[in-house]
């Protein structure tokens, strides 16, 4: 269960910088900073069940490349037929809400980064591996991350990335 957007309390910063990546993408991604438990990843999530009626497209910290960038379905090529699956950057791209969700995105391994760094960049994905080569154009996604600043910062080239960044604090008034 997400609480619904409209319960939100404060996030006055982060609300509006997601309202106007959802409204214009070309502003780019939105990185929300602040302490752990301050409501960063619930904000994120309500605002695109709100939107989509769904939760984001969310890349884990521990996702393996081929869960990235996409693999074979694995029951089908156990029977020895190879169908291609798509990957997280796929799966954000064709998702309603067209947005890539990255908690903890300054814990993400750099390879995922510089991965995610070209395709959000020129909009192709390129997937040479297992026997497996195509590139697929149109990949375009906004990349949403939250980040707690006290386990380390953002490489320069990542923080280009993002359009918006919007620093939550704690709610002062607990009315």
């Amino acid at each position: 269960m997400i609480l619904p957007y409209s319960l939100l309390v404060g996030h006055r910063e982060l609300r509006t910088a997601l309202e106007i990546a959802y409204v214009n993408e070309a502003v780019g991604g939105v990185l929300a900073t602040g302490q752990r438990g301050t409501a960063k990843t619930t904000t994120v999530r309500a605002f695109t069940m709100m939107t989509v009626g769904r939760l984001p497209v969310t890349l884990p910290i521990g996702a393996t490349d081929d869960r990235v960038l996409g693999g074979w379905q694995i029951k089908k090529l156990m029977r020895g037929a190879a169908e291609p699956e798509d990957g997280l950057l796929v799966e954000a791209a064709k998702s309603p809400a067209r947005m890539l969700y990255v908690d903890e995105i300054n814990l993400l391994d750099d390879y995922l980064v510089n991965i995610i760094l070209d395709v959000v960049s020129t909009g192709v994905l390129s997937v040479q591996r297992e026997g497996r080569a195509e590139e697929l154009h149109d990949v375009n996604f906004a990349l949403v991350g939250t980040m707690n600043p006290d386990e380390g910062g953002l490489r320069p080239q990542l923080l280009d990335r993002f359009g918006l960044v919007a620093d939550v604090l704690p709610e002062e008034d607990p009315e």
